[in-house]
């Protein structure tokens, strides 16, 4: 009996099969492969595509499964990692027989944004949920991005292969830049543009990115007033163009800039010392006739001449503004109806 019992455990290890890593529980059995999201990239942009020219390293996400109110992601991160990849902060799982889908955000923290998910889950869905934005709280300061994968089903049996979760975003704000041309002819004039301001601009506005063609509403009759970055040492050798602000896209019918203008004269063209000409004037510009849409760049230009900046200031041309399209962003599915 014994010299049976040796050679049974001798042959034992032979006669089972092999056990791989994918065999162990809760790597194979009962759930399928992890979730993955492949590299995003932004819709029609002129800018560069590729993952490391993005002009994000990570984004928010929401996914749901099987029902909307089932949350698998609930705001978690998704980080472009050292390699190029892009991880989740949290791992979760394709389930076989279930309908997921996806919604990205960026930025992660934006001041006066509140997103709210829909309930609603079905195989024609078209967005994830609602916006609310303050943009009086950011100051305008920061872009809005959105992505939304679409629906995306899982076999009945449990899947051997899904495909990356691929999220392209969309801006949903309207950029703005003003750009200022030094046309006093004489070369040792410069000028500085002390503060920009925008004012009763519509501060708050809801969009519902579930509805067929989303469109923002302003909510309430705040208006807010947007401080854009001075601008030093407007020379004639180059036009100074300030730093952007991503305003709500809506009327402006009612909003008007106000600019703090000063000429200085400097003995040295190429200085940044100088002494002042004038005094510093508050100019009052009507805002320029726009009519905003989500994901497009206007670029105002004005040229300051002798006639609207030197002289007696009662006496002085007022400044205009020029729009230029300058949209390096254009949606084709996502057309956005101004009230």
């Amino acid at each position: 009996m014994k010299l049976h019992y040796l050679i049974l455990t001798t042959i034992l290890p032979f006669l089972l099969p092999a056990c791989s890593k994918d065999d162990e529980p809760g790597e194979g059995r009962g759930r399928s492969m992890a979730i993955e999201f492949d590299t995003p990239f932004i819709e029609m942009t002129s800018r560069s595509e590729s993952g490391q020219d993005i002009p994000f390293s990570e984004f928010k996400v929401y996914g749901f499964v099987n029902k909307a109110d089932s949350y698998i992601y609930d705001g978690d991160i998704v980080s472009r990692q050292p390699d190029g990849s892009w991880v989740c902060d949290r791992t979760e799982y394709w389930y076989p027989g279930k309908l997921y889908f996806f919604t990205g955000i960026v930025p992660v923290n934006s001041k006066g944004l509140n997103f709210i998910p829909t309930k609603k889950n079905n195989a024609t869905l078209t967005g994830g949920g609602t916006f609310h934005y303050d943009i009086g709280i950011s100051q305008a300061k920061e872009d809005l991005l959105y992505a939304f994968s679409g629906t995306m089903k899982t076999p009945v049996a449990t899947p051997t292969y899904m495909p990356e979760v691929e999220m392209k975003f969309k801006h949903l704000l309207s950029r703005l830049t003003l750009t200022f041309h030094n046309d006093l002819v004489n070369p040792h004039y410069f000028v500085n543009a002390h503060s920009i301001m925008l004012c009763n601009i519509s501060a708050k506005g809801t969009i519902n990115m579930t509805q067929p063609k989303p469109s923002w509403q302003r909510e309430g009759t705040e208006s807010a007033w947007i401080g854009i970055d001075p601008l030093y040492i407007i020379k004639q050798t180059e036009p100074s163009q300030t730093t952007p602000v991503y305003l709500l896209p809506l009327p402006v019918d009612e909003s008007w800039m106000e600019i703090r203008i000063q000429v200085f004269y400097t003995a040295d063209p190429n200085s940044t010392q100088g002494y002042p000409v004038t005094d510093e004037q508050l100019i009052k510009v009507p805002f320029p006739k726009i009519n905003p849409e989500a994901g497009r760049s206007y670029n105002l230009v004005c040229h300051l001449t002798p006639d609207n900046v030197l002289g007696d200031s009662e006496k002085l041309v007022p400044i205009s503004f020029t729009v230029h399209d300058e949209t390096w962003r254009w949606h084709e599915d996502f057309n956005v109806e101004v009230p």
